[in-house]
């Protein structure tokens, strides 16, 4: 059996003319404010342990971006796809004095 084959190999050159092959993983990211952003009110996990996550981002730094989406609201302007005990862990360290984590690179996504 040969090795190395590719489907691409298969394909005539018209075929191979339509085909883009840049990259597709890539996505919007923006430093925000954690007082612009709310909870989302569909999250079904617990958020707890935001302690011991504070102490570690604090140590080490922000591992994950939070994913986002901008749906302006009274009470913000990105609702929290995902990373609300970042988030909160986040505020905890502002409320200590550590005003450096006010603000976070976020991942936007589509609503």
């Amino acid at each position: 059996m040969a090795t190395g084959f590719s489907v691409m190999d298969a394909l005539n050159k018209n075929s191979k003319a339509g085909i883009d092959g840049s990259p597709k993983a890539r996505f919007r990211t923006k430093d925000i404010s954690i007082y612009k952003m709310y909870r989302n009110e569909m999250n079904f996990y617990k958020v707890a342990d935001i302690g011991g996550l504070a102490g570690d981002i604090l140590l080490h730094g922000l591992k994950q971006d939070l994913e986002l989406v901008y749906e302006p609201c009274e009470v913000g302007g990105y609702r929290i796809v995902s990373g609300e005990r970042r988030w909160e862990a986040l505020k905890l360290l502002v409320s200590k004095g550590y005003k450096e984590f006010d603000i976070a690179t976020c991942k936007l996504t589509a609503p």
